[in-house]
């Protein structure tokens, strides 16, 4: 099973919750962790789209968590992200 981290699902786009809703129900991946810079942001996808999934307070964290990242966050952030995940 992949475990997927999903980086930015605060609630400006709707592309965190297109990925959460395209990941529900798989049995092969699920979204084991969150980050996001607005911690109630998080809290409100978790409960919505991956209530067991980790909320994470660093990079670090996320990235110790997953297999794969989804990075939903501004288009300016994604480099950074990318490398640090490689």
């Amino acid at each position: 099973m992949l475990r997927f981290g999903l980086i930015g699902v605060g609630n400006t786009v709707a592309i965190a919750k297109n990925h959460a809703q395209a990941l529900a129900g798989r049995a092969d991946a699920r979204i084991e962790a969150l980050l996001s810079r607005t911690r109630s942001h998080t809290l409100a996808f978790a409960q919505t789209y991956c209530p067991d999934a980790k909320i994470c307070d660093t990079l670090e964290e996320l990235l110790a968590l997953s297999d794969c990242v989804l990075i939903c966050s501004p288009n300016a952030t994604h480099a950074a992200y990318a490398l640090a995940a490689l």
